[in-house]
């Protein structure tokens, strides 16, 4: 009988083996590791260059606000060489802090000269001025300002200047002025009345608005506060300008004066009452302004600074002809960086050494910002 050939039959694969599941698996752990490990480290490159990118756009803006502010400084809408005799404040009674006879101030934070050590942590109580921890020379008088402490105040005096109007009339009590689509003035703002041979500081306590030929009418009297002084007339001829007028406080503050948010550069402006008004948070994340003030101290014709001093050692604030500021800017973010970063910052180096200020225990990114502003425009 014939034998049947026989026939192998393949076995279909019905799985994976253990060891096989295994192997697939520590093969695909090192491939995910190895994928995670890429994309961790793409977003911190790209949180790092967003941070500093951050840090880079803070300080920028924050150097444009007060650079664009001190080159205003005492500036009375001409450029005629005027001096402070010729200019006249007709307010009745302006607060003790209404100076703008000195075009710019300053207050120096205790303990933050050049070579002092100011360490930066988070969560930094701001306190008040009021407490004496900031001075100044020349009878500069300080509101009271919520601010971080170690941080130095700026005020710098003069005029909006993309705001003029062409003086039309002047009688006892009234002002008309024209070109009214570049002059945006309300009821009780502080102006400027100049016409390059002498100026005169007035409160327009009513505005009204004429329409044939358009115009303001602004009314100076003593019915709003601080008003205007009756006694003294306007010297100011109708060939004059009219500007509001600034007085502008910089400092370092926190939002809501909250310590567990970023330190921020805000501002004060003057108000309808002479006084400071609200606080206006301009730049996060701007740590420490210090600022030198530079004194032509020999009054030579080159008008040069001699010496840059703190603002308590400023001998005449009339021969200030310059300023030099530094702005410590850090990222908002506190993790930023890998490990802590040492920085130099006011003539102090921080990194934990012997005789150096404290390495801070965070990971944020530091940069310094430092510009010297010419005061050409000084005149109040």
């Amino acid at each position: 009988m014939p034998t049947r050939p026989t026939t192998t039959r393949k076995q279909r694969q019905r799985g994976l083996s253990l060891v096989e599941l295994m192997v697939s698996l520590a093969v695909t752990s090192i491939l995910m590791a190895g994928l995670i490990e890429v994309y961790v480290g793409v977003r911190r490159t790209e949180m790092t260059q967003e941070g500093l990118s951050h840090i880079q756009e803070s300080g920028r803006f924050a150097m444009y606000f007060l650079t664009e502010s001190a080159q205003m400084t005492g500036y009375v809408g001409c450029l005629s060489g005027m001096s402070t005799d010729e200019v006249t404040n007709l307010l009745d009674a302006p607060p003790a802090s209404f100076q703008p006879e000195i075009p710019i101030q300053g207050w120096e934070a205790d303990d933050s000269a050049p070579g002092e050590i100011s360490n930066v942590d988070d969560g930094v109580e701001v306190v008040s001025t009021g407490g004496g921890d900031w001075s100044s020379s020349g009878g500069n008088v300080l509101e009271d300002t919520n601010v971080v402490p170690g941080t130095d105040i700026l005020r710098i005096w003069g005029i909006d200047s993309a705001q003029e109007a062409d003086i039309n009339t002047i009688t006892p009590g009234l002002a008309t002025v024209v070109n009214t689509d570049v002059f945006d003035v309300e009821d009780g703002d502080i102006l400027l009345l100049s016409d390059c041979e002498q100026a005169n500081i007035v409160q327009a306590c009513e505005v009204q608005t004429l329409s044939s030929p358009a115009s303001l009418n602004l009314t100076l009297s003593a019915l709003c506060a601080p008003g205007n002084n009756l006694l003294q007339n306007v010297s100011v001829s109708t060939e004059g300008k009219a500007a509001r007028l600034t007085g502008t406080l910089y400092y370092i503050g926190k939002r809501g004066d909250d310590a567990d948010n970023s330190p921020s550069l805000f501002q004060r402006q003057l108000s309808s009452t002479g006084a400071l008004g609200p606080a206006e948070e301009l730049v996060e994340g701007v740590a420490n302004m210090q600022v030198l003030y530079g004194e032509n101290l020999d009054n030579d014709s080159r008008n040069a600074a001699d010496a840059y001093v703190t603002a308590d050692q400023v001998a005449d604030w009339d021969n200030v002809v310059s300023i030099r500021i530094s702005l410590l800017v850090e990222s908002i973010e506190a993790a930023l960086l890998e490990a802590p970063q040492a920085f130099t910052f006011n003539g102090v180096v921080y990194d934990g050494e012997a005789g150096n200020g404290d390495l801070p225990d965070d990971q944020r990114s530091r940069r310094v910002f430092t510009t010297t502003l010419s005061l050409r425009n000084k005149v109040l």
